[in-house]
C-alpha cells in the first residue's frame, strides 16, 4: 500500500483476503480522495507495479504463460475500471 507501513502480519492478512473484501478495504481507506488524488494514487501504484515487473525473469513468465495478462488485467485495467 502506497504510503502505508505494514507489518508482516497485516501484509499477510491483506494478501490472503479475497477480492471483494480487498476492494472494500481499499475503498474505505481511499473513499474521501478527490479525483485528482485518486488518479495520483493510481499513477503511483502503476509505477510500483512496473518496478516489480522488472524483477521478473523469463523463467517466471515461462512458468505461468498467463502472467503478463494477469499483471495487466489485475494491476491496471481493474483499477482503471474503478476510476472510470
Amino acid at each position: 500500500m502506497i504510503g502505508k507501513e505494514l507489518d508482516d502480519a497485516e501484509s499477510k492478512r491483506l494478501m490472503d483476503m479475497s477480492i471483494d473484501p480487498t476492494n472494500a478495504y481499499f475503498f474505505d481507506l481511499n473513499k474521501e480522495l478527490s479525483w485528482k488524488d485518486a488518479h495520483g494514487l493510481w499513477a503511483d501504484s502503476r509505477e510500483l507495479v512496473n518496478a516489480e515487473a522488472t524483477r521478473l525473469s523469463d523463467a517466471d513468465f515461462e512458468s505461468d504463460p498467463e502472467l503478463d495478462h494477469k499483471i495487466g488485467l489485475d494491476s491496471f485495467d481493474h483499477v482503471r475500471g474503478h476510476l472510470g
